[in-house]
């Protein structure tokens, strides 16, 4: 009911605990608020914990419908691809450069707390990272009105300081991460793959794919290797028989061990 060349879209999640999280892709023809709502009302009327996002619209809309979800992230990449947009013909002197190498430090920041958990975490992060907020937006605020309203480094300074706070957020939740980048890296396989296949032929090509790619990402979030869980799922999928059966075989609960059967 759709021509190949029609957009449409792919939305994407992660989630889970190190080591066991899983990638789910849902394919839709649209991009808005009620899409998003459709495939996640669901689990999300369950759900208790927090999320880490861009700032597309819709998910703070969803951030502020579901209770369950305590706090909305935002995503530091972001920040970043915006100033490395505005660096463009620029000379590596500018703010865009400026504004680049700060976010770099923050990085380097975090991860000198990557080992910490909870009220640890937390206390060497505002210890740490807290002054480097308050310059880094002070800094912003300052820069801000010598950029034309609409320019690509306008647009970078808008987008870090309108998302402060979730931004901002991981500084008092300490399960935050500060972007959303295996998320991204998640992604990344289908969109290189677009580049030679351009198209999905129909509806049901599309979900087809969002399913493979769910099944190949969940395997690498869970520490299997993508081919080797493809030919246990196949080889053992024709014998289950009930949905319990089939549940035991995506990657989260599969047993790789051959002597297992």
């Amino acid at each position: 009911g759709r021509a190949a060349g029609q957009k449409s879209h792919l939305w994407g999640l992660r989630a889970g605990s190190p080591g066991k999280e899983l990638v789910l892709f849902h394919y839709a023809p649209g991009r808005d608020y009620d899409t998003l709502k459709a495939w996640l009302h669901e689990p999300l009327s369950r759900f208790d914990g927090v999320i880490v996002t861009d700032e597309y619209r819709p998910y703070q809309q969803l951030a502020d419908e579901y209770e369950g979800i305590r706090v909305r992230g935002g995503c530091w990449a972001h920040v970043r691809r915006k100033a490395a947009d505005a660096l463009k013909g620029r000379r590596h002197a500018s703010d865009a450069q400026r504004m680049i190498k700060a976010i770099a430090m923050l990085y380097e920041l975090e991860s000198r707390c990557a080992d910490l958990d909870g009220a640890e975490k937390l206390a060497e992060r505002r210890r740490l990272i807290g002054p480097w907020v308050e310059t880094f937006y002070a800094w912003l605020d300052e820069i801000a009105p010598t950029y034309l309203s609409k320019g690509l480094m306008q647009s970078a300074i808008r987008y870090a300081r309108n998302a402060r706070v979730p931004l901002t957020a991981f500084l008092d939740h300490a399960e935050l991460s500060i972007d959303n980048n295996p998320m991204e890296r998640a992604i990344r396989p289908f969109t290189i793959g677009r580049r030679n296949w351009l198209y999905a032929g129909s509806p049901r090509g599309a979900s087809a794919s969002a399913f493979l790619y769910s099944l190949v990402e969940s395997a690498k979030g869970c520490g299997l290797e993508p081919k080797a869980y493809l030919q246990a799922l196949f080889e053992r999928y024709p014998f289950a028989r009930t949905t319990e059966e089939r549940r035991a075989l995506l990657p989260v609960f599969i047993n790789m061990d051959p002597s297992a059967g």
